[in-house]
């Protein structure tokens, strides 16, 4: 009598999961136990966690010690910055697979089930997000809130620099986030920090790559009141000048690049938007310098229809101006760094 033969067990990507880590140590046990419970999940994955300790002034050994069941690995360098300290956490890994986590960020316990099998036949998976409260002393408060569900997309300049996942949402094969960036266009550096893995995405957006979207919300940010590197928007709007110079001028021209080109400057033009009017002392008309050197993205990509409308008649530039005044508030209203510090970031 002939039996059915049973279907072979699914093979996952064995898995690195890379955390960079400098103090705050308080809520480094909530990465740590929603990766717990996502291995949980998947009993025969061969994975690892690689914990780079960022020149802490924190035991963060001492943390780590209560999570003994599982694959830790410690490194401990000089205070480097983030970016530096998830290359070297990419440069320890073994395994198939990678994903970036921060120490203060959370994965759902399906993420594991979810993401890795797409990665079968895939370079990089990604799925939607949600969100949590975390006290600034660590604890978790309220119900997860979710995001809207992102979008399917298959094509690497739209996904990296259109979308930008969350840094703990894609997970990538190993071999190809290497492949991207060895040898980098150019260098890394801290003062990319405050947006680290948007290097490693202008990186990648010029890459064939094989995207796989799984639906569900298996990334979870934790929001919370303490420090974090993202704080500062002006820090963040400075690092952006600097990626986006630093790609067109280092990114090969042809017609492979256009799509990356072009998408970075529609970046370069909605951050000029977005900035308030009145914004002293920052050299934001760059970003309009980057927009102008990048391949033309159509009108209707940098704004809508009043704006489309008006700048049919003056120009995207004019146009733009009188929308951001109109639009945004002075630069005193959301400041975050005293003039001073803003003077020594310009300057850095």
């Amino acid at each position: 009598m002939a039996t059915s033969a049973r279907p072979l067990p699914l093979m996952l990507p064995s898995l690195t999961v890379i955390i960079p880590v400098y103090n705050r140590t308080a809520v480094l046990v909530h990465p740590l136990r929603s990766l717990r419970e996502a291995a949980a999940a998947t009993p025969d994955l061969q994975w690892e966690i690689v914990v780079v300790d960022d020149g802490s002034t924190e035991d963060v050994a001492s943390v780590l010690a209560s999570f003994s069941d599982l694959p830790i690995r410690l490194h401990r360098q000089e205070n480097k910055g983030l970016l530096a300290a998830r290359l070297t956490g990419l440069s320890l890994a073994q395994h198939e697979a990678v994903l970036f986590l921060d120490g203060d960020d959370l994965v759902a316990p399906g993420k594991f089930t979810a993401q890795l099998p797409a990665l079968t036949g895939a370079d990089v998976t990604y799925g939607d997000v949600g969100r949590v409260e975390l006290e600034d002393h660590g604890q978790l408060v309220g119900a997860l809130r979710l995001d809207q569900p992102l979008a399917p997309c298959d094509e690497p300049a739209e996904f990296y620099l259109g979308i930008q996942p969350a840094p703990h949402n894609p997970i990538f094969r190993r071999t190809y986030l290497i492949s991207a960036i060895a040898p980098p266009l150019f260098p890394a550096h801290r003062i990319y920090d405050p947006i680290a893995e948007t290097w490693f995405y202008y990186h990648l957006s010029i890459m064939p790559a094989r995207i796989k979207y799984v639906p569900g919300a298996w990334t979870i940010v934790g929001d919370h009141p303490g420090e974090r590197i993202s704080r500062a928007w002006e820090r963040q709007a400075f690092a952006a000048l600097h990626l986006m110079r630093s790609f067109m001028a280092a990114c090969p021209v042809s017609t492979a690049t256009v799509a990356a080109r072009q998408r970075v400057g529609h970046c370069a033009f909605a951050t000029w938007r977005a900035l308030p009017y009145n914004f002293t002392g920052f050299p934001a008309d760059d970003f309009i310098a980057i927009w102008r050197t990048a391949p033309r993205a159509p009108l209707a990509e940098l704004g809508g229809r009043w704006f489309q409308r008006l700048a049919r008649v003056v120009g995207p530039v004019p146009a733009a101006r009188i929308f951001r005044r109109l639009q945004r508030g002075p630069y005193s209203r959301i400041r975050t760094l005293s003039s001073a510090q803003l003077a020594a970031l310009v300057h850095e």
